[in-house]
C-alpha cells in the first residue's frame, strides 16, 4: 500500500486518502527523505519526529508502515469519531498515547493543539511531559482515582456544546484515557455526558482517544460500541477476534509495545510506532540475542 495515509471514516469503513501528488512525489515536502528511511522496527523517535516534521496543519503522524510511510491523524476530519486502542499490553497502549502527545509538541500548531491525559499512572505522565518543548500544550494529567478526573469528562462536554454552538472555537484538544475502564465506576452524569463527548467530541474538534487492555474490552461491550475506529495491537485471544469489528485480522506475532493495525479502505493497515527512550534498552538486548 503506497501513498500517505489518512483516517478518514466513510460507509463504515475506514478509507485510505492518498495525499496530494506533491506530497508523495516530493517526499521532502513533509520532511522526508526518501533515500534514508531506516526500517519502520528500529526508528526511533526522534528519527520519526524529523522524518515526518512538515506535515499538513493539525495533522499527526500515529505510526509508520512497512513502506515507510505515514499513517496520518487529521485532526479537522470528524468522521472517524472517537479512537479506542486496545491491546494486550497496557504498555504499548500506552505508547501509542505518548506518541500522540509527543508529535503535537513537535509539530507547528503545537501552541493551538492542547491535549489531557486521565491516567492510572499520572506520575510516570508527569514525568514525560516535564520534558516536552512546549509544556502548555498540555491541560494536565490527572489520575483515574481521582474525583477531578469525573468533573474534566463533564467540562470537556459542556466544552464540545459550546463549540457546537459557535463559542469558544480555538484549536482541538486531544482527550486522552489511558484505560477507561474507570468510567464504569462513576455516577449517571458522569457516564451520560462521557457517552456524549465520544459521540460529538470529534464534530467540535475534541478528540476521545481512549485505550483499553484486552480482557476489559471484552468485559465492556456496551461502552466500546461508541468507537468506530480502532487501533488494536497484540492481541494473543482467539476469543477476542470480535474487538477488531471486521475480522480477518491475527496479531498474535506483534511486537506487544510497538505494533498496531488499523482498518483502511476495507483492508488492515499494520504500523509501528516508533521506539520510545524508556524501551530502547529491552530492544538493544533482544538485537543481542
Amino acid at each position: 500500500m503506497a501513498g500517505i495515509f489518512s483516517l478518514q471514516f466513510g460507509r463504515g469503513f475506514l478509507r485510505s486518502i492518498k495525499a496530494e501528488p506533491a506530497l508523495v512525489d516530493k517526499p521532502a515536502a513533509i520532511g522526508m527523505d526518501a533515500g534514508e528511511c531506516p526500517s519502520p522496527a528500529d526508528m526511533d523517535l526522534a528519527q520519526f519526529l524529523s522524518r515526518f516534521s512538515r506535515l499538513p496543519k493539525l495533522t499527526l503522524p500515529i505510526g509508520i508502515n512497512e513502506d515507510c510511510n505515514p499513517v496520518l491523524f487529521d485532526m479537522k476530519d470528524p468522521r472517524p469519531g472517537p479512537i479506542l486502542v486496545i491491546g494486550d499490553d497496557p504498555d504499548g497502549n500506552t505508547n501509542f498515547l505518548r506518541l500522540l502527545a509527543s508529535a503535537i509538541d513537535a509539530g507547528e500548531a503545537a501552541s493551538d493543539t492542547k491535549f489531557m491525559v486521565i491516567t492510572p499512572q499520572p506520575e510516570q505522565w508527569n514525568e514525560w511531559i516535564s520534558a516536552l518543548k512546549v509544556p502548555d500544550c498540555c491541560l494536565g494529567v490527572l489520575s483515574s482515582d481521582d474525583g477531578e478526573a469525573d468533573e474534566w469528562v463533564i467540562r470537556l462536554a459542556e466544552r464540545v456544546e459550546q463549540r457546537l454552538n459557535g463559542r469558544h472555537m480555538n484549536g482541538p484538544i486531544l482527550f486522552m484515557i489511558d484505560n477507561f475502564e474507570f468510567i464504569t465506576h462513576t455516577d449517571t452524569d458522569v457516564r451520560l455526558n462521557f457517552e456524549w463527548l465520544c459521540n460529538n467530541g470529534p464534530d467540535a474538534q475534541i478528540w476521545p482517544v481512549f485505550t483499553l487492555p484486552t480482557m476489559q474490552a471484552l468485559e465492556m461491550g456496551r461502552w466500546i460500541r461508541h468507537f468506530r475506529t480502532r487501533v488494536i495491537g497484540k492481541i494473543t485471544n482467539p476469543a477476542a477476534g470480535r474487538l477488531s469489528i471486521y475480522g480477518g485480522l491475527n496479531t498474535e506475532d506483534f511486537d506487544p509495545k510497538r505494533q498496531f493495525a488499523i482498518r483502511i479502505q476495507d483492508q488492515w493497515l499494520r504500523f509501528w510506532l516508533p521506539i520510545f527512550d524508556l524501551d530502547s534498552d529491552t530492544h538493544n538486548e533482544e538485537a543481542e540475542l
